[in-house]
């Protein structure tokens, strides 16, 4: 296996700094994805280089705010793992979530207090907002999230269909599959969330903040499918 000659050097930089080893080394997969060998499937190659230029939107300004990079650097990985998933290339996808799972891990024990109170550092869990339970392939069909703090929420494959999600907080969410369909997302929050395949047709996005979203495969509100 040939190192990512660009990894090392972000390692380095990373600790020089002020990182902990403990967090740089799995973040920095985050930034760089791919060694120089095994070669990826093309189609992953795609998928995953496209969410890591988002990635690298997202942390923009974000260089001494540690746990915050850290987070979003997680978030990125579990999506790498799904993508690999879905091509059938389960040893890439097996490295990118045990490399999210440390960082998420690390972040609990470090910072307990803050993952408890600040959906940014928790670990992508399970949790109940307004009364409903948060997690992926969820049915929340309908379900009034207006304004809901869902930064960071795992809800890939979950059913929002006709759900009210105006100006609600989806900063990093996990949406990809998730069905929108007649979504009220007027002003919702969606700044680096993960829509990879999700149905939005008929959903209502005006206002809607999307800067670094992943969109790949989306299906729009006109119909249209985004490339």
């Amino acid at each position: 296996m040939k190192v990512n000659r660009h990894r090392s050097a972000w390692v380095k930089d990373r600790v020089r700094l002020g990182w902990t080893q403990e967090l740089v080394d799995p973040v920095s997969w985050g930034l760089h994805p791919f060694n120089n060998f095994p070669v990826p499937p093309r189609e992953l190659e795609n998928l995953v280089r496209q969410r890591s230029y988002a990635l690298l939107d997202e942390v923009r300004g974000l260089s001494g705010d540690e746990v915050s990079y850290s987070r979003l650097a997680a978030v990125a990985l579990h999506d790498y793992s799904s993508f690999a998933r879905a091509v059938g290339a389960p040893k890439f996808s097996e490295r990118w979530e045990k490399l999210a799972r440390q960082i998420d891990n690390s972040l609990t024990s470090r910072y307990p207090s803050e993952s408890e109170q600040n959906p940014s550092v928790a670990a992508v869990a399970d949790r109940v907002v307004n009364g409903y339970k948060i997690q992926p392939g969820a049915n929340l069909a309908g379900a009034n999230l207006a304004g809901a703090d869902l930064g960071f929420a795992d809800l890939r494959g979950a059913n929002l269909s006709d759900a009210n999600l105006a100006s609600a907080k989806l900063r990093g969410a996990v949406l990809s599959g998730a069905n929108l369909t007649g979504a009220n997302l007027t002003g919702a929050k969606l700044r680096g969330a993960n829509l990879f395949g999700a149905k939005m047709f008929g959903a209502n996005l005006t206002g809607a903040k999307m800067f670094g979203a992943n969109l790949t495969g989306a299906t729009m509100p006109d119909g249209t499918i985004h490339p």
